[in-house]
């Protein structure tokens, strides 16, 4: 049976193509991911009284562990120690300066955030393999205090840079796709490293 070792259910609110390929590309053999896609109507800030409301209602109504993308994230940059961060994101101004509030409110110290300026989802699936990386090094160059990049969105190429933005920049970086499949894994027990995605899936050993 496929998913011996553990079935992965994804929800997304809009198409989910770079999501799903990110996701399986990393999955170790014996899991499985059942996507589905859900047309969210309105979307639920972080943090605020309604999340709590909402997460307490799936509790209820759900018979097993879920994660929430942002918390996944802010997890996931803990974990490898970036507290003091540079954003890179394919996104316009207002939704990359969304991201760096939620950060901030985490406790987080954002240096800088910077998008693309990509209005449409299905235009942010089309950019080309490297720019995030492009993106990503530029800010850690103007930034060398920094702890580290967070690179949200999974409608974007990502974890296939990580490796190589990690070497050639020597700090540590994380992606969306990648803080999911982590914590995913970490919850289900999974505890072996893998490799050539940068720090944070190599740390599923620790």
């Amino acid at each position: 049976m496929y998913g011996w070792r553990g079935r992965i259910g994804l929800i997304f609110p809009s198409r989910g193509d770079t999501f799903v390929y990110e996701f399986y590309k990393m999955l170790p053999e014996g899991f499985i991911a059942t996507p589905a896609i859900n047309r969210v109507r309105a979307m639920v800030p972080v943090g605020s009284e309604r999340e709590a409301e909402l997460l307490a209602e799936i509790r209820r109504r759900v018979p097993v562990p879920f994660i929430v993308g942002a918390r996944a994230e802010a997890e996931a940059l803990m974990h490898l120690g970036i507290r003091r961060m540079v954003i890179a994101t394919p996104f316009e101004e207002e939704i990359t300066q969304r991201e760096r509030r939620f950060l901030e409110s985490q406790g987080f110290e954002v240096l800088s955030a910077r998008g693309l300026g990509i209005r449409r989802n299905v235009d942010i699936g089309l950019v080309a393999n490297e720019a995030s990386y492009r993106l990503a090094r530029e800010l850690l160059a103007a930034h060398l205090e920094a702890d580290g990049v967070f690179i949200p969105c999974p409608r974007w190429p990502v974890s296939v840079n990580l490796e190589a933005l990690e070497r050639d920049t020597g700090k540590p970086a994380v992606g969306s796709v990648q803080a999911l499949l982590w914590k995913a894994l970490r919850t289900l027990g999974y505890r072996q490293p893998i490799l050539g995605y940068g720090r944070l899936m190599a740390s599923l050993a620790d």
